[in-house]
């Protein structure tokens, strides 16, 4: 039965609302209407008029692949891995993956998904032991550094305990990265970063991913002595999208500097939940350094009303504790997404 398009705005299925990033489409085989994600899957349906790939939804898919044995929860992972998949070998630049990335990579997908919007294998097929060669060239002033900060990164993290498997992969990244690139050496809020992708990747896929970062992705800068986008810049922009909050901010002597640049070294991942910290690296990975740059303010224009009842210091333990759910996590990363900002 075919269901009229005008009385339908949550998809039958994950029941999340219609919008410009997650759109309606009809089911071919069943006549429901799903979003985009829960419809992804395109098949022949010549007995239906159909002798062309025409879209399907997750569920008339799992019945058509699976038999009745294999537990619901089985054939919805199956299913959202392969059109994952599919979507990064055969349609890298499409808007479709795009928008799944937008509304979040699931995160045993991440493994998958990241290294393959960096283009970090092409990295590892070119350069062919050369992450071990990096490992092993003596460096002792990044040695010692590097020492110092490893215990002192993401210590209640079980990965990074000290009965954690991650301190000694994290720190022949970051030794290796101080002699690929000595100009830059080895520099305080890397040891976050590359904690981050160790949470998802393998120790050399983590390397070159960060090598694309610092590279690619303009993340190098923030580590030399000029940032892309001044704080003075940045306070422009609040000044421009939001006054009344920004005078309240200089009223309580609170300047930008104080959280921002902290946040950009670490790319938010010292400072905030890991969860929100994935989802905000999702959309960083997609559409580079320039997402990070919208993140700041977002929190701030999201927060407003919040921030303008408090005070000095108030305001910076605020802004520790976002995002407070879920729910701010999607609200906060759709006001970045929009959000236009010039660097």
């Amino acid at each position: 039965m075919w269901q009229p398009d005008e009385t339908v705005t949550l998809c039958n299925l994950c029941q999340n609302s219609f919008s410009l990033l997650l759109r309606k489409h009809h089911c071919r085989s069943c006549g429901k209407i799903f979003c985009d994600r829960c419809s992804s899957s395109r098949v022949r349906l010549p007995h239906l008029g159909y002798p062309e790939p025409v879209r399907i939804c997750t569920p008339c898919n799992r019945r058509r692949r699976f038999p009745k044995s294999v537990p619901d929860s089985v054939q919805i992972q199956i299913v959202i891995k392969e059109d994952w998949e599919n979507l990064i070998t055969t349609q890298m630049r499409s808007n479709r993956l795009k928008r799944k990335v937008r509304n979040g990579i699931p995160n045993d997908l991440r493994p998958t998904i990241w290294p393959a919007l960096v283009e970090a294998n092409e990295l590892i097929e070119n350069n062919r032991g050369a992450y071990s060669k990096y490992f092993n060239i003596e460096n002792t002033e990044a040695t010692k550094r590097i020492n110092f900060d490893v215990p002192r990164t993401f210590p209640k993290h079980s990965m990074f305990s000290k009965e954690g498997q991650g301190r000694v992969p994290l720190f022949n990244i970051l030794k290796a990265y101080a002699n690929y690139d000595p100009e830059i050496g080895y520099c305080q809020g890397m040891s976050y970063i590359v904690a981050v992708l160790l949470m998802h990747l393998s120790e050399e896929l983590s390397f070159w991913v960060f090598v694309r970062l610092m590279r690619d992705y303009s993340i190098r800068t923030m580590f030399q002595s000029h940032m892309p986008l001044s704080v003075q810049n940045y306070e422009k922009f609040l000044f421009s999208k939001c006054p009344v909050l920004y005078n309240h901010l200089k009223n309580q002597n609170v300047s930008l500097a104080m959280f921002v640049a902290p946040w950009f070294k670490t790319l938010f991942s010292q400072q905030f939940n890991l969860s929100f910290v994935f989802c905000l690296w999702d959309n960083f990975l997609l559409d580079g350094l320039n997402f990070i740059f919208k993140v700041p303010l977002s929190m701030l224009i999201f927060c407003k009303e919040k921030l303008l009842q408090l005070r000095y210091p108030d305001i910076l333990f605020f802004l520790r504790s976002l995002p407070e759910n879920q729910t701010d996590t999607v609200s906060l990363i759709k006001i970045a997404q929009k959000m236009q900002l010039e660097t």
